[in-house]
């Protein structure tokens, strides 16, 4: 069995080695998943010279069937519903409409709670690394995997420090590659793979994403090629 992560950090540099291959391409745009992720998503992406952003997801879920997901709605205003559940459980259009508009309005909020005014990354042709803290069997991370798909990105990879065999299982039929540092079945157990387990606020991952957009910005202004400029045309 693989040994505790000291904490998040720790777990996101342990990530990043098992994604060096991507390390310095301007295609590749690192998601984190909040709240945790985002803090093991920020290491890959300092670890590999990489753009990062949040993706937030919200499930779809009506209190008339027991909670059980109808879909999910994400960043960029994509929503995805499963069409075959919805219709097994006999779920009105009306009842659908009202789960929309409730995740909707908590997406927005949390969307401004992380990103503030910086407007959604464009995921069209980019290799998206969908990084969590962990994999275990919520539907989180398959959720986000469907909802990414609708915006047409080269690839979806899939990493997280610990996951589950059975959500490996499942993401495997949905993401193009899965990535882990270590199996368990007990993935979702923060605590147990964690020494450091706190999940981090707000308030906290608003100041990783800060941070993290300064240092690229400031990455790419460094290694940009200086312009040249083009001689001045002799007077005719």
């Amino acid at each position: 069995m693989h040994q505790r992560f000291q904490d998040r950090h720790d777990a996101g540099r342990q990530l990043a080695t098992k994604l060096e291959r991507f390390a310095n391409r301007a295609d590749v745009l690192v998601l984190g998943l909040p709240r945790g992720g985002i803090v093991v998503a920020d290491e890959v992406a300092h670890a590999l010279h990489l753009a990062i952003d949040v993706f937030v997801v919200r499930t779809l879920a009506s209190p008339f069937i027991g909670g059980r997901s109808i879909g999910a709605i994400a960043s960029g205003g994509v929503c995805v519903l499963d069409a075959e559940r919805i219709d097994t459980l006999h779920v009105s259009g009306a009842t659908v409409e009202r789960a929309v508009a409730g995740e909707h309005a908590a997406l927005e909020r949390v969307e401004g709670a992380y990103r503030g005014l910086r407007p959604t990354p464009d995921v069209l042709g980019r290799t998206i690394l969908l990084v969590d803290q962990a994999f275990s069997s919520d539907g989180i991370a398959l959720a986000a995997v469907e909802a990414l798909r609708q915006a047409n990105p080269t690839a979806i990879v899939v990493a997280a420090p610990v996951a589950a065999p059975r959500a490996l299982a499942r993401l495997h039929e949905r993401a193009d590659e899965c990535v882990c540092v270590a199996e368990s079945a007990d993935a979702g157990d923060v605590r147990a793979w964690y020494e450091e387990a706190r999940e981090p606020s707000d308030e906290e991952v608003r100041a990783v994403l800060d941070a993290a957009v300064r240092r690229h910005r400031g990455t790419h202004r460094l290694h940009s090629p200086t312009p040249v400029r083009a001689p001045h045309a002799p007077p005719a």
